[in-house]
């Protein structure tokens, strides 16, 4: 889809422009191109739509954005979604390495933050639950020093919180200032 790109730039001074001059002349003498680009109005209306698809993929985004955490009942496990809250040390031939400790950390389960081993360890675990696990480095991690190499890690989880994403519905709509406060009127505002 066509977007509408605004944009200035300065690259040194152009000359002072002398009275009565347009910006043309001044451009043409100063050897700065004019680019005219047409005015969102006389654009086709197609052109800056976007299908359902990109719409709902927005609204998602937006949800997920305004989400909030409560505390998950101390029986139930760390599900994809949760925040975590963790303290975390892990280990190489024994012997503990620059990143590799933290205290209160968090993170969404599923979303990607932490290496999918890591993740999955971490996946069903219950608050206040400890575990060790060997988590093997991809050979192409950005840590040098941990690169290819396996790691063991003790993981304890202190709170795990479940995730609530707001309804899509006119209070979400008012919550993203979308002047007339209905999902016809967000989805339209998302579309333009």
């Amino acid at each position: 889809p066509d977007l509408l790109l605004s944009f200035q730039t300065h690259h040194g001074r152009l000359p002072e422009r002398p009275m009565g001059a347009d910006c043309k002349s001044v451009a043409k003498a100063s050897k700065v191109r004019i680019l005219h680009l047409p005015h969102p109005a006389e654009r086709p209306l197609t052109s800056a739509r976007w299908d359902e698809a990109a719409v709902d993929k927005t609204v998602d985004i937006l949800r997920k954005q305004r989400r909030t955490f409560a505390q998950r009942p101390a029986a139930e496990g760390a599900q994809a979604g949760d925040r975590v809250t963790i303290d975390f040390e892990g280990k190489i031939d024994g012997e503990p390495f620059q990143g590799g400790k933290a205290d209160d950390f968090q993170f969404i389960v599923g979303d990607g933050q932490m290496l999918k081993e890591f993740e999955d360890a971490v996946r069903g675990m219950k608050s206040g639950e400890s575990k060790t696990f060997p988590l093997n480095f991809p050979a192409d991690y950005h840590g040098k020093d941990v690169a290819g190499k396996q790691a063991d890690f003790l993981v304890t989880v202190k709170k795990i919180e479940a995730a609530h994403l707001p309804e899509v519905n006119e209070a979400l709509a008012k919550s993203l200032g979308i002047a007339d406060s209905t999902v016809e009127g967000l989805r339209a505002d998302i579309n333009h």
